[in-house]
């Protein structure tokens, strides 16, 4: 028994020291959604950035804070990018701001898409809506 705690101490340092790495938005190199809503009176916008690798983060834009959220299961990342593969989200890109927007921007190889609309508008495709939402419900999983 005395000789199984030495080996059962090493084996969880090994499989603790075994943890993913962990990245922030500015140090990831791979793809990056970041989404969100804001504008209006204030000017605050919340902004998600889900990461390839499921890491998920929430910024505030008045005080800058980031916080970083639970992680986004791997099936519903892939999906993620899947849907904006497949609805070819690169050649939609547009930026229609007004008082109080919803976005969606693609971080892929050092590029940026972006596209923007007014909350109230219907300059949104029903593609977007639908991606829109799906990125939403990631910040309140039901997994």
């Amino acid at each position: 028994m005395k000789r199984l705690l030495p080996i059962a101490l090493l084996a969880s340092i090994f499989f603790w020291s075994c943890k993913g790495s962990q990245y922030t938005p500015e140090t990831f190199s791979k793809k990056q959604v970041i989404f969100g809503s804001g504008g209006g009176v204030t000017g605050k916008y919340e902004v998600y950035t889900l990461l390839e690798n499921g890491q998920f983060f929430y910024t505030n834009s008045i005080s800058e804070k980031r916080e970083e959220l639970s992680p986004v299961a791997k099936k519903s990342v892939k999906a993620v990018f899947e849907m904006m593969k497949k609805m070819d989200f690169k050649q939609q890109v547009t930026n229609a701001p007004g008082n109080y927007n919803h976005f969606i921007k693609l971080k892929e190889d050092g590029d940026v898409h972006e596209y923007t609309w007014v909350d109230d508008s219907s300059d949104a495709s029903s593609a977007m809506i639908e991606l829109f939402r799906m990125l939403n419900n990631m910040k309140n999983p039901t997994e």
